[in-house]
């Protein structure tokens, strides 16, 4: 890209801590291994998973369980993970997505995001758009996300929030902001219909979102 990047091209941001086991203090950051460890503290019992990162989650998690059920139990079944599916990954096909649009009508586009997301249970969206037929739309223009969505992070993944939903669920948040800040208010309709929210308490979680938000574009921009 010849044109030099101006801070009105950047969309969103995101930043964080990473977890890393430290194995010399002299090195920088980017030397360090992103292995896990797992450590028992012998006089509390206290078992701590140190470092990682999300794409080892299983082994991780793995390796935590067998800790504890050998050193705290004791416990020294086999570990069964290897045999657990994933949410969505029963039944699941990279062409049912066809299926779905066939049957609800939506865009290549939102199809294929539906399906990536949930797997199988992408089908759980055609029962909310049949009990709630103005969820079938999109959430904001640009982006292949649908009403339906909200109300599934509210009943099966336990949100909350609006950014329970819109960064942590949707994770349009991580995307654009501005998009983000225009779905605000259709996501929080749906939340209070759904968690029984008062009119002052949605009105309540809107402005605090929309200044987080706000607070945001304003330490991005230099």
């Amino acid at each position: 890209m010849d044109a030099p990047v101006e801070p009105s091209l950047m969309l969103s941001g995101f930043g964080g801590l990473r977890p890393l086991v430290s194995a010399e203090a002299d090195r920088g950051t980017k030397h360090l291994l992103r292995d896990h460890a797992v450590e028992v503290d012998t006089q509390s019992g206290l078992v701590s998973l140190l470092g990682g990162k999300w794409t080892t989650y299983r082994v991780m998690a793995q390796d935590t369980v067998d800790t504890i059920a050998r050193n705290i139990l004791p416990n020294d079944a086999p570990c069964t993970t290897a045999d657990c599916l994933l949410e969505g990954a029963d039944g699941y096909s990279p062409d049912s997505w066809q299926l779905l649009a066939a049957s609800a009508g939506w865009s290549e586009a939102v199809c294929k995001q539906l399906v990536q997301t949930y797997g199988a249970k992408a089908s759980l969206l055609l029962a909310i758009t049949a009990e709630q037929p103005a969820t079938q739309e999109l959430l904001v223009e640009g982006y292949p996300y649908v009403l339906a969505q909200v109300v599934y992070a509210v009943r099966y993944e336990m949100a909350c929030t609006l950014r329970d939903v819109l960064a942590r669920r949707i994770r349009l948040e991580l995307l654009d902001w501005q998009a983000t800040v225009q779905a605000i208010t259709p996501t929080a309709h749906i939340m209070a219909q759904e968690l029984g929210w008062t009119a002052a308490a949605m009105h309540q979680a809107i402005a605090e979102y929309t200044a987080q938000l706000d607070y945001f574009k304003q330490k991005a921009t230099p």
